[in-house]
């Protein structure tokens, strides 16, 4: 019994702190999304040229991603989070007072290297402090928190750029970040890697990860999912701008109605732990494809919108799914495993908004990203190990 409610304990003081950190972190890579126009004028350049401010920004956040996540398996996990944390204050503050759009772009991409010290290294912490059974649950609430960042990130973008400028934006999140280390110095040390854990052997067992066919298409479809994620929220801004003249705050109410189908990860865990990891995901991509399939063909915005919340759901359940599986596949090493994962995916996340940008029609857009997810489901089916 006192296992039972230890482990309970463990999960509700531990999850609901990391989750709401990874919105927090995983927002700088969309809060400028919304602010391009802003910093277009603030810079005197053209929006092609300040997109490099949210692309570089994902570029680097991918190799961090492999750095840090190698990093966790030989370090103290916590120990990396609280000084991850504690550098991305002094960076996102540093950001905020860009004097110029090179500086913005430079600093970004640094930002995004030490940013990425936070989520990857957090699935790992969560298969050493949570128990075995509630963390199909816990990758789910970290994973759904990911991608709700995307929305919510573009939402605080807007709002706080209309009430304090886009400088405000970084310099709120850089105070988030200081209370953030404040509360994680009482979450658990977790495990510590064996004495023979050197960081030449860590990075011998990284690379043998990299010879296991199954792991290398699971990584290749990760990365289709933040992708498409991106990719349909770039493109979708504009679209409704040109074809509805929805601005302001129409834009903030579309994306807010994506949140009720990121919701849905939540209880992907529940089926991940009564299903095959693989058929949810499927499932999942398959829901998404049907989503954008509509968002195209739709004549009217509620319509449209409707469809949206499906592609969204869809990716959300997506997500945990293939989480889990690298988590399963990857072993003793899902440190790194998440790592690799981490960096793939937020490659394509990268590539999303330069898509959107050289795409000029939506329909097409949206067709190119059924294709992908279409390939994804394919690899998916007869490429990744079935996995309960």
């Amino acid at each position: 019994m006192m296992k039972v409610n230890k482990d309970t304990r463990d999960f509700l003081s531990i999850v609901p702190v990391l989750g709401f950190g990874a919105i927090l972190v995983v927002s700088l890579m969309y809060v400028t999304i919304p602010i391009i126009p802003a910093l277009a004028q603030e810079f005197h350049a053209s929006p092609g040229q300040v997109v490099w401010a949210v692309s570089v920004y994902g570029f680097a956040y991918a190799i961090g991603c492999l750095l840090f996540g190698i990093t966790s398996d030989r370090y103290s996990r916590i120990m990396v989070l609280k000084i991850g944390l504690a550098a991305l204050a002094v960076c996102t503050i540093a950001v905020a007072w860009s004097p110029s759009l090179h500086w913005l772009i430079g600093l970004r991409a640094v930002q995004g290297l030490i940013a990425a010290s936070f989520p990857t290294v957090t699935l790992g912490y969560i298969g050493d402090v949570i128990a075995e059974r509630f963390r199909p649950l816990a990758i789910s609430i970290i994973s759904s928190s990911f991608l709700m960042s995307g929305i919510l990130g573009q939402l605080f973008g807007q709002a706080i750029e209309d009430w304090l400028g886009w400088r405000g934006i970084f310099e709120l999140l850089a105070t988030g970040y200081l209370i953030l280390v404040a509360v994680t110095i009482y979450l658990p040390k977790g495990t510590s890697p064996p004495s023979g854990h050197s960081l030449p052997f860590v990075l011998r067992r990284t690379a043998g990860l990299l010879h296991s066919p199954s792991m290398l298409l699971s990584f290749a479809v990760s990365a289709t999912v933040l992708f498409s994620f991106v990719t349909m929220y770039s493109g979708l801004s504009a679209y409704v701008l040109e074809r509805f003249d929805l601005q302001g705050e129409g834009l903030m109410w579309i994306r807010i109605a994506g949140i009720p189908g990121i919701m849905v990860s939540l209880i992907t865990g529940m089926l991940v732990r009564r299903f095959h990891s693989k058929s949810i995901l499927i499932i999942g991509f398959a829901a998404a494809g049907v989503g954008l399939a509509g968002e195209a063909l739709s004549g009217s915005l509620p319509l449209m919108v409707l469809f949206s919340i499906l592609f969204v759901t869809g990716i959300a359940i997506a997500n945990p799914s293939i989480i889990v599986i690298i988590g399963q596949l990857g072993g003793e090493s899902r440190g790194s495993a998440f790592a690799i994962n981490a960096c793939a995916a937020f490659a394509g996340a990268s590539l999303g908004p330069l898509l959107a940008q050289s795409i000029a029609s939506f329909e097409l857009l949206c067709a190119v990203l059924i294709v992908i997810l279409l390939l994804a489901s394919v690899t998916a089916r007869y490429g990744i190990p079935c996995s309960n």
